[in-house]
């Protein structure tokens, strides 16, 4: 029988090795998707350039580890365009008003969010060690 400190040993190696493989098959598969989607990712910077602004938005938000971290993605709104509720005074009458998200996006940017290509920059994430495609921490 193994004693209590051999089987701690035992489950740490594990734990080790199960964090290295999904590490390197999340490096794969990043590495994967960014040789086969470079040049549509070269397109969509393009149009995104054309249109003006900044290129990429980071969202921060907290990973299931408890860690903070930063999503980035393709702009696909307008510049200067709001998601929150704002009060207006329309007709002499103050109420809220929270736009419509057709009127934020752009023209690209529908596209983008259709085939949910916005998302593409996270391979940046899976690179840096920051988000898993092959299970959390």
């Amino acid at each position: 029988m193994a004693s209590l400190a051999q089987e701690t040993e035992i489950a740490a190696a594990h734990s080790a090795r199960r964090r290295a493989m999904h590490r390197s098959l999340d490096i794969l598969a990043a590495v994967g998707i960014l040789a086969v989607a470079s040049p549509l990712a070269l397109a969509i910077v393009a149009l995104i350039k054309l249109d003006g602004g900044p290129l990429l938005v980071g969202t921060p938000c907290r990973s299931p580890g408890g860690r903070t971290l930063i999503r980035w993605r393709f702009r696909t709104t307008r510049i200067g365009s709001r998601s929150f509720p704002r009060l207006v005074n329309q007709w002499g009458c103050w109420k809220f008003c929270t736009p419509k998200p057709a009127d934020r996006l752009t023209a690209i940017g529908r596209l983008l969010t259709l085939f949910r290509l916005d998302e593409f920059p996270r391979i940046v994430n899976l690179l840096n060690g920051s988000e898993s495609l092959f299970g959390s921490d």
